[in-house]
Formats: structure tokens, C-alpha cells, sequence
């Protein structure tokens, strides 16, 4: 893991918990390394099952506000800090798992005495593809004020998401956040990169005589990678700085990484030979998708270009 920022010892208060939603998916887990490595107590929250590891609050009703204060209610201490980071991509339950549930714990965040500094997790879906932005194909940044236009019903729910957020900010605080290209160890195979590490390990032996192949989609496209360690890190910076309250604010580095060049470093430290088999682009120009980083700029938070062959090996040998 990267080297973390520390925190002044005026800006971390063990007193005080820090709850995290989804804390069993990708970033999650690394968030609470983070939150945990910086000297939090972390209580994770969802539907799942308890974790043995720390504190749980199992929520048996997503839309159920009353359940929920009764949970935070519930705890030694009131979180300072809550990370809602719970999401999916299933779409029969999209709308309630990833509008309602945000809806349902920031009112039950406001109704506590001491209200907490909520974090609702977006993502750069929530802007659509840039086929169409001809200053995104040469070379200008995604601000946090291009205007959304998400495609898929995923990048829809959390644009609903963050409406939801920036109206609760008026009366509580709240931050919106929204991570680009996640890239790290425990990457799920649903997202391209995870896939195509997957397609690796389970790559035959090289004297099994088989072909190693592995099979992807379009790789013309550019994207904007941030480490994962490094996301969560920024997360926890954002959420204890009230400067940011109010505001949505992109997690990417300002640079980006065609699909291609990302893939020739995951065979660059394969044992050759591997064939790659990618698609036709569908489109008669790329996709490109890089992150402004001003805001984050405007906290202190100065992102590096992604370090893509550290991540990949973490992804290869880390699992």
C-alpha cells in the first residue's frame, strides 16, 4: 500500500466513529484499511451479515428511517464520519439501493443530536460517455459541471444519488464524491480490468500446449485511473474538511490511459506467449474520460499520475 497522508492531530477525533455502507465491496474494504490505519473505530453497515472483524449494524429495511437512527442511535458514541458506499448493478433493485437507501440515512443522519458529515459515493457514470465532447477527445477535462448525461441505468441511479445529496446539504452536512477509474488489489470481474486479470490467472500452463488467450472489448478508449489506496485515502481527507461540504468533487488524477496501454502492461508481466483477442471499436472515435482535478486541488489534494504497472501486479499477486 502507498505511503498515507497523515492527518493533523486536530483533524482526527477517536472519540467518534466512523460508519461505512458497503464495506465488503472494492473500495470499501480499502477504505476501511484507511479509516482503521488512521485511527478510527470503523462500524460497517448493510444487509449482510455481521463482520466478525469489527462492529456491524445489520439494516433489515432500506427505506425505514426510524430503523435506522435507532441503529446509529445504538451505538457507544455517534459516528462523526458516515461513508455511504453501498451500491449495486442489479437493476430491479437499482432505485432502492442506491437512491432510497441514500435518502433513508441521511434523514436519519439529520435527526441525531450531533449530526455527522455524510459522504454519498458517486461515480464518473454519472457523466456519460464524451464520444460526442469535442473538447474531452482533445484533451480537456470532465469538470464536476459538465452537465450528466449518463447512459447506462447505473450512472442514472447515482446521478439521482447526488441530487438527492446536494438537497440534503442544504440543512446537513454532505459531501459527494465521485471516483473515476478505480484500479487495485480485489478488483470484482464485473468491471473490464477485473475481467481481464481473471482471463490471466487462469491462463494454461506454457508447456500445456493450449492457447493463452485473453478476450476483450473496444480498447480505444481513454480513461482516467486512480489507485484504489489513494481514492480512499482522498475520501477520508474530503470528509473531514469542511471546506468541501456542499460540494460534489471528482476522485481522479488529470491523466489519462487507453484501455490498450493498460492491457499491454497486464501482458507485459505475464510469461509469454499470450494472444490478445480485443473487439472493434464501435464508434468511429474514442471515448476519452479524464478527470479534472481543480477541486481536489483547491483542498490540498495534489493526485499523481497513476502508477498502472503497481497496480496491475498488486491485482495479479495480491488477490
Amino acid at each position: 500500500m502507498r505511503e498515507l497522508h497523515t492527518l493533523r492531530g486536530d483533524e482526527v477525533d477517536e472519540s467518534k466513529y466512523a460508519v461505512v455502507t458497503g464495506a465488503s465491496g472494492f473500495l470499501g474494504r480499502h477504505l476501511v484499511t484507511t479509516l482503521e490505519s488512521l485511527g478510527y473505530s470503523v462500524i460497517t453497515m448493510g444487509v449482510g451479515e455481521c463482520s466478525p472483524e469489527r462492529g456491524h449494524l445489520r439494516v433489515r429495511s432500506l427505506a425505514d428511517v426510524a430503523l435506522h437512527q435507532a441503529l446509529l442511535n445504538s451505538l457507544p458514541r455517534l459516528p462523526g464520519l458516515i461513508f455511504h458506499l453501498a451500491g449495486t448493478m442489479l437493476e430491479e433493485c437499482m432505485n432502492e439501493v442506491n437512491v432510497v437507501w441514500a435518502e433513508t440515512l441521511l434523514e436519519a443522519a439529520r435527526r441525531l443530536p450531533d449530526q455527522p458529515t455524510v459522504m454519498l459515493v458517486g461515480s464518473a457514470a454519472e457523466y456519460g460517455p464524451q464520444h460526442d465532447n469535442p473538447q474531452s477527445r482533445f484533451g480537456a477535462w470532465v469538470t464536476e459541471e459538465t452537465r450528466g448525461a449518463p447512459v447506462s441505468a447505473y450512472g442514472r441511479s447515482k446521478l439521482a444519488q447526488t441530487e438527492v445529496g446536494l438537497n440534503a446539504a442544504r440543512w446537513q452536512p454532505v459531501v459527494v464524491c465521485r471516483p473515476f477509474n478505480i484500479l487495485g488489489r480485489g478488483m470484482p470481474k464485473h468491471l473490464a480490468m477485473g475481467n481481464f486479470v481473471r482471463q490471466a490467472l487462469a491462463l494454461p500452463p506454457v508447456d500445456s500446449g493450449k492457447e493463452r488467450r485473453i478476450r476483450t472489448g473496444d480498447l480505444t478508449a481513454v480513461r482516467d485511473f486512480i489507485a484504489v489506496d489513494a481514492c480512499a485515502e482522498y475520501m477520508v481527507r474530503l470528509a473531514r474538511d469542511t471546506r468541501a461540504l456542499g460540494q460534489v468533487i471528482n476522485l481522479c488524477t488529470g491523466f489519462g490511459t487507453s484501455m490498450s496501454d493498460l492491457v499491454a502492461t497486464l501482458i507485459e508481466q505475464l510469461e509469454p506467449p499470450v494472444v490478445l483477442e480485443s473487439a472493434a471499436s464501435a464508434y468511429g472515435k474514442p471515448d476519452v474520460v479524464i478527470g479534472a482535478t481543480d477541486k481536489l486541488r483547491r483542498f490540498d489534494i495534489y493526485p499523481e499520475r497513476c502508477d498502472v504497472a503497481r497496480c496491475v501486479k498488486d491485482m495479479l499477486y495480491l488477490q
